[in-house]
């Protein structure tokens, strides 16, 4: 009878032990069933949403490489051709020089793409840190830091609220998601400029930006959160990973996000945020 009663006590650990090792050998599909809600029931449950955070880890490194050796793999052909053409007197020089540095700056492209992912990967897994924000001073500061790229553009970019609004949430994370919008609408944008509002709503706080751009068809609205999905016939290169992010650090922050857009009348990204006191 006692050794019945103490084989019942050890199942539970015994069950993480094997799991454990299966993890290790790259078996992330492994889960535990609970046996109880002591302790040891919890850390099962936690062991659970290691197991899921992991195998998802293990996802999305699989479909990111394998996307970023498809993505890399045309301009490099597209190179080496052009290479082959000016050895060979096909091309001119000058042109076969033009047409490389093009596609370096597209190769460029996508290694910044790849470095976002990586960074915001790491923010997906990683604890959400909560510090009171000032929305004004936060989004000025953005603004000022990104003016000189909408300059050069001959674009502008305006606060429309100037009032204080503390608000709690991780600022690091909000940094990233504004930073990806408003980028996205540079990119997207050739005349006007972007405008960003900010305020209360309930129990959520929100953040707009509404650019001038060339706006999104309608058909394409439900895919442009889809990681690696680009618009097509865009030109603009890059692996089609900012608004995944976007969408992704939103709900890591218990948010939602809306959009809506008319071709040649632009777009507009809105937020919200858990409203919670500062």
């Amino acid at each position: 009878m006692a050794s019945l009663f103490s084989r019942y006590l050890s199942r539970p650990i015994t069950d993480l032990k094997a799991a454990a090792e299966r993890i290790a050998k790259g078996d992330f599909n492994i889960r535990i069933n609970p046996h109880s809600t002591d302790e040891v029931g919890m850390l099962s449950e936690s062991f659970n949403s290691m197991a899921g955070s992991l195998k998802k880890e293990e996802e999305l490194r699989r479909h990111l490489m394998s996307n970023v050796a498809h993505e890399l793999r045309t301009p490099l052909t597209i190179m080496k051709t052009q290479i082959e053409a000016v050895t060979d007197g096909v091309v001119g020089t000058e042109e076969g020089i033009e047409n490389i540095r093009k596609e370096n700056e597209r190769l460029i492209r996508l290694v910044e793409g790849i470095e976002d992912i990586t960074a915001a990967e790491a923010s997906f897994l990683g604890k959400v840190e909560e510090t009171p924000i000032n929305l004004k001073g936060f989004l000025s500061g953005l603004i000022r830091e990104m003016h000189p790229a909408f300059k050069e553009k001959g674009l502008s970019i305006e606060l429309m609220d100037n009032s204080d609004l503390f608000v709690v949430s991780d600022v690091g994370k909000l940094e990233k998601i504004v930073r990806n919008i408003i980028s996205n609408a540079l990119k997207f944008t050739e005349n006007g400029g972007v405008w960003i509002d900010y305020g209360v709503l309930g129990k959520e706080f929100f953040i707009d930006i509404r650019d001038s751009g060339k706006g999104i068809p309608e058909d394409k609205l439900t895919l442009i959160f889809n990681r690696y999905y680009r618009l097509e016939k865009t030109g603009k290169g890059g692996l089609g990973l900012g608004l995944a992010i976007v969408k992704e650090l939103v709900t890591v922050l218990g948010g939602r996000i809306e959009v809506s857009s008319a071709v040649g009348s632009g777009t507009t990204f809105k937020m919200f945020l858990p409203l919670k006191p500062a």
